[in-house]
């Protein structure tokens, strides 16, 4: 969802009616309705009916519903007479089951149903490549939750990427490629909801070690993403897309050298009038630069948060999830990779605590930006991307053991000091010269860069966390000197005391019965004898 240098990212269409429905129909006397609906394993199979007369509402398996059918009567998984019929029926088996409402009065009833699977499939969308690759977080695990959260940073340690695709589409470069942090803002008024998918993109160009910084901001409250003059206000500017709008921003390209440290950093925060987005990424500096900072205008905004939850979709069909994926540069563009090796992280800030992803999955699901030849691998608690093919079972969870590595040089008088580090933020960072502390800072960018005068026989410490990286000391004879050591610190354990938990359900199926599309079907109702 970003252009940049006339490209945009597209959000991707759900393939299906798999999502939660509201269906209203009558119903006369001795009638009955039904849909067929498969569910996944653990799933809940979850309700409303409400009709203007009493009426029986159940769940049959493909078995029992075929007796029902022809006999009237049958065992059901779930059976409730009423005017006002709720319920979540699960965890259940895979299969496909039969949600029946039937009108055994003698008047007609005006029925109106919600159905939703719940938790969500995180099948939906992509259960294959190409797809969009790196991590996601969709907000089930053993446990589905819910993560509200200010702010997202997104880490990418890239040792090589090169990209090719022969035909891209327009004004997309052969040699590009996009790493994505994607996530859902939920605003709340005082007359209603509203949901914008975010976008802070990194788009290379992987022929010439060039990139840029760019993001799209989508309306996601209804199908067809709409801004009105005025919605919003940044650097860029909205532009029409068919019948949609977006609204887009883009820097310009700069050179980079590999490795490739990036930590990207969405923020919101909001007023009674308006939300703040900012976009921005760390460049070894405390503070992040934020390249982009656009305001929503809402008014009575008593709430403005970013959101992970399985148990909904947007308007728009797509998940309540984070991402941070690799794929095509833009205007949904399918990319081979000829080289990717690149270690993610994803981390999320609420009440002023920072929350490791509970569980994690190798692929994205609300980009048409995908690639054809990636998996996601787990290796000691860090997802690593690279070329393959297996990105789509359960990864599990981070890692929040903090690891670094330091490289130290010394030239004409300076020190050079680099350091980068590698688990839950923030990081401290301390330098040390003779044993007196020359740098220190805290801060959630995932490296610094600085250099500090020396003289013949002074002692440069490096060290993140407390442990020590890197001890070593300048001569004059040596005119240029390399010295590099890693680390530990001790292990840390992301805290959960923000995750909202409920509904049990762990998602562990690579292939996945879909939902057929929801199709009432009336028949008389059969008396039996």
């Amino acid at each position: 969802m970003r252009v940049h240098a006339f490209l945009l990212l597209l959000f991707c269409f759900p393939h299906t009616t798999a999502q939660p429905q509201t269906l209203s129909f009558t119903l006369p006397s001795n009638y009955y309705e039904y849909l067929d609906v498969s569910v996944s394993q653990a799933q809940n199979l979850s309700f409303s009916v409400i009709s203007n007369v009493s009426v029986s509402v159940y769940v049959f398996t493909s078995q029992a519903f075929s007796t029902f059918s022809q006999t009237g009567s049958a065992p059901s998984v779930f059976s409730k007479t009423g005017k006002d019929v709720k319920a979540s029926v699960g965890p259940l088996q895979a299969g496909t089951y039969y949600f029946v409402v039937d009108n055994e009065g003698a008047h007609t009833a005006r029925v109106s149903v919600w159905i939703s699977e719940e938790p969500l499939s995180v099948y939906l969308l992509y259960h294959a490549l190409p797809a969009p690759i790196g991590i996601a977080d969709y907000g089930v695990d053993a446990n589905a939750y819910t993560i509200k959260y200010t702010e997202v940073l997104g880490y990418a340690h890239i040792f090589s990427i090169s990209a090719y695709n022969a035909t891209p589409p327009t004004n997309v470069s052969k040699y590009g490629a996009s790493l994505q942090l994607n996530t859902v803002l939920q605003v709340e008024t005082v007359s209603g909801k509203s949901t914008y998918w975010l976008q802070n993109v990194v788009d290379f160009e992987t022929n010439n070690q060039t990139l840029s910084y760019g993001d799209n901001v989508w309306n996601m409250s209804s199908s067809t993403s709409v801004f009105s003059k005025g919605a919003l206000k940044g650097s860029g500017y909205i532009s029409k897309f068919g019948n949609e709008s977006v609204y887009i921003y883009a820097t310009y390209f700069t050179s980079y050298n590999l490795p490739l440290y990036i930590t990207l950093v969405t923020k919101t925060s909001y007023s009674a009038k308006s939300v703040n987005v900012q976009f921005g990424y760390f460049n070894g500096s405390q503070n992040p630069v934020w390249y982009d900072n656009v305001s929503l205008k809402e008014q009575g905004v008593v709430s403005a948060y970013m959101l992970v939850q399985d148990y909904n979709l947007t308007n728009r069909g797509t998940y309540y999830d984070a991402e941070l994926v690799f794929g095509g540069e833009g205007n949904g563009e399918i990319t081979n990779f000829t080289s990717l090796s690149a270690n993610l992280a994803l981390y999320y800030v609420t009440n002023n605590s920072v929350v490791a992803p509970p569980n994690l999955y190798g692929f994205g699901s609300d980009t048409l930006e995908a690639a054809d030849d990636l998996m996601t691998q787990m290796q000691n608690g860090v997802p690593h991307v690279s070329i393959g093919s297996k990105s789509f079972a359960p990864l599990g969870a981070l890692s929040t053991q903090i690891s670094a590595s330091s490289r130290v040089s010394f030239s004409s008088g300076k020190a050079s000091v680099f350091v980068s580090a590698w688990g839950k933020p923030p990081f401290n960072y301390t330098i040390e010269l003779n044993g007196k502390v020359v740098y220190q800072v805290t801060s959630f960018s995932e490296f610094i860069n600085t250099s500090i005068p020396v003289k013949a026989g002074d002692s440069v410490n490096v060290f993140v966390d407390g442990t020590q990286l890197t001890n070593t000391s300048y001569t004059q004879s040596v005119n240029n000197t390399s010295v590099f050591s890693s680390g530990q610190t001790q292990s840390t354990t992301a805290t959960t005391a923000d995750l909202v938990i409920g509904g049990a359900v762990l998602l562990l199926i690579v292939v996945v019965t879909v939902a057929t599309p929801i199709v009432l079907i009336r028949r008389r109702r059969s008396k039996s004898l």
